[in-house]
């Protein structure tokens, strides 16, 4: 395992810094021959291909190679059977340091706010705006590079609701889109954890999503 591991890890080290794709690239074995293929079939998709399921979404996600200086990549969590979808956007003023050492408490969070309006958050589908860490590009820059596979992720799921935890206004098009789906949003958890005080305002969007939930099915779907 650690020698195929080693073997992706040269390839891509050498044609991430092979200006021209059409280059030759040899290889010594089967083994190479493969992961060569593997590598380079799902980078020459576009991640905004058409795909069906929300596993397609998480294979674009890992293959794409739009954005430089990549730290990791945001694949989705969970399958959204109870029909909610919650997007995550980051704070951006927030040194990335503070981010990763409050990601628990901010993990936490969710879960106690999702279990405070009757919602289990294992059956949730749980994303990023940014699909991946970027060193170098400005948010607006990686959200351009994201926005197609966050549409396809909200069509593929067709969500009951959308919970968005975070700025809205980067995803007023998608929004303007979807207008069949409710939408609702509070400060990210990271924020609330910072600023005790907008936490009255977040509790009082929770319950409206709370309520529009749980309503009553007229006709099989909700008014």
């Amino acid at each position: 395992m650690e020698k195929e591991r080693n073997i992706y890890r040269a390839l891509s080290e050498h044609l991430r810094n092979t200006p021209d794709r059409r280059s030759l690239v040899f290889y010594r074995s089967d083994m190479e021959m493969q992961a060569l293929r593997d590598w380079l079939t799902p980078a020459e998709t576009a991640p905004d291909t058409p795909v069906a399921t929300i596993d397609g979404i998480a294979a674009l996600i890992r293959s794409c190679t739009k954005c430089d200086d990549v730290r990791e990549k945001k694949s989705g969590y969970g399958k959204g059977t109870n029909g909610i979808m919650i997007i995550l956007n980051a704070p951006g003023l927030i040194k990335q340091t503070e981010k990763d050492r409050m990601k628990k408490d901010s993990i936490d969070m969710m879960k106690r706010m999702m279990k405070a309006i009757d919602v289990d958050f294992e059956q949730c589908y749980i994303t990023n705006l940014y699909k991946c860490e970027s060193g170098t590009l400005k948010p607006s820059d990686l959200y351009k590079n994201c926005a197609g596979i966050l549409k396809r992720e909200v069509e593929i799921l067709n969500p009951l609701a959308v919970i968005v935890m975070g700025e809205l206004i980067p995803l007023k098009k998608i929004m303007d889109d979807a207008t069949h789906i409710r939408w609702f949003s509070i400060p990210h958890p990271i924020v609330l954890l910072r600023n005790p005080d907008m936490k009255a305002s977040a509790w009082n969007t929770l319950q409206l999503a709370k309520e529009y939930i749980h309503q009553p099915v007229s006709g099989g779907q909700k008014s």
